[in-house]
This record gives C-alpha cells, structure tokens and sequence, in this order.
C-alpha cells in the first residue's frame, strides 16, 4: 500500500472554556466529531462500537470527557458519531448493572 503524501499532525485540544464552544468552533472547520463514552451514557439511539465507526473523514477529532463524569449531553448532541469500546476490560465498561450490584452510581464508576 502506498503511504499519504502528506498527513496532518495531530492536534490536542485542551479547553479553557465551553465545551460546547470549541466542539462548535471545530466541527465549524471541517472535524469530524466522534464523541466516545460509556454505551448506556451514549445519548443517540444506536451507539456504534468504534471499530464499527465510519472513521474516514480527513479532519477526525475524537471527544472524551472525563474518568468521573463523562461528556455532558450538550456536548454529545454536537458529535456526528456516539462512540463507545465495548468488552474492554476496565471500570468505563463495566455494565450498568454490574455497577449498580456493587453500589456504584452516575455514568461512570
């Protein structure tokens, strides 16, 4: 296979602000935004595991939130893809009622 001629760096984004403001700004240059979270945290109706994700945009930006409280709804409504890693073996994907066996409340353990 022949290699791109050209590949974009990689970029970070760490916020200062509104979440919802630079998901905005960055979709409004062309990203596409895959948001990834916890299946039952996924508001869209039919979340797709990752490697089933249709990832072939030029411009991708993966959006996380964080380890206690996940991505707000308002930041998930802005993403084109619901994401989320299904049988990985840690506390994200631990099932909701394998959480609420050991006393675990929210989105995340």
């Amino acid at each position: 296979h022949a290699l791109p001629t050209a590949v974009a760096a990689p970029r970070l984004v760490a916020l200062t602000g509104s979440a919802e403001a630079a998901v905005t700004a960055l979709s409004a240059e062309g990203f596409l935004l895959c948001a990834l979270e916890n299946r039952e945290a996924c508001a869209a109706e039919a979340p797709l595991p990752l490697w089933e994700a249709p990832l072939t945009a030029e411009k991708l930006l993966f959006v996380a939130g964080g380890e206690s409280s996940g991505l707000h709804e308002d930041v998930l409504s802005l993403c084109d893809l619901q994401c989320f890693v299904p049988g990985v073996s840690c506390e994200l994907a631990i099932g909701k009622e394998q959480r609420e066996r050991l006393g675990q409340e929210g989105q995340n353990p």
